[in-house]
C-alpha cells in the first residue's frame, strides 16, 4: 500500500496521454489511471494519440498495441522522432514476447497485459517513470 501511496505522490503532477480503441477497456482503465494521474489526454486512436503528442507536451504515454487507422507501435515510431525519452508503456490482451523487438528499438519502458492488475501497473509505471518503490 506504501509503493501505491508513494507513486500517487509522483505521479499526480505528471500529463498522461492515454491511447485506447475499446470503449470498455478504456473506461475501466481510465477509472485507475485518474487515481494516478490528475491530467489525462484519451485518444481512440494512434492517428488520433499522434496528433494530440505534437500538440501538447506529455510526460508519459500509455498505448494500447492493436487499433485502428494507426496501431500503437506505428504511433510510437512516430512518438520517437519527435522526443527519444518520453516514456512509453504497452497495453495489450497478449504476451509481450512477440513485441521484444519494438520495446527494444524503441526504448519502450514498460508493459501491461489487459486486463490491468494494480500490482503490475504499479511496478511498470515506477520502471518507466525510472522511480523506486
Amino acid at each position: 500500500m506504501n509503493d501505491i501511496i508513494k507513486l500517487i505522490g509522483l505521479t499526480q503532477d505528471l500529463k498522461l496521454l492515454y491511447v485506447e480503441d475499446n470503449m470498455d477497456a478504456r473506461e475501466s482503465t481510465s477509472i485507475m489511471l485518474e487515481d494516478f494521474f490528475d491530467d489525462i489526454e484519451v485518444a481512440l486512436d494512434g492517428a488520433e494519440g499522434l496528433e494530440k503528442f505534437k500538440n501538447a507536451h506529455f510526460d508519459i504515454v500509455i498505448t494500447d498495441i492493436n487499433m485502428p487507422n494507426m496501431t500503437g507501435i506505428q504511433m510510437i515510431e512516430k512518438i520517437r522522432e519527435i522526443d527519444t525519452q518520453v516514456p512509453l508503456v504497452l497495453l495489450s490482451a497478449y504476451a509481450s514476447k512477440q513485441y521484444e523487438k519494438e520495446i527494444k528499438q524503441f526504448n519502450i519502458k514498460g508493459f501491461l497485459l489487459k486486463p490491468l492488475m494494480l500490482d503490475k501497473f504499479v511496478k511498470q509505471i515506477s520502471l518507466a517513470i525510472d522511480v523506486e518503490l
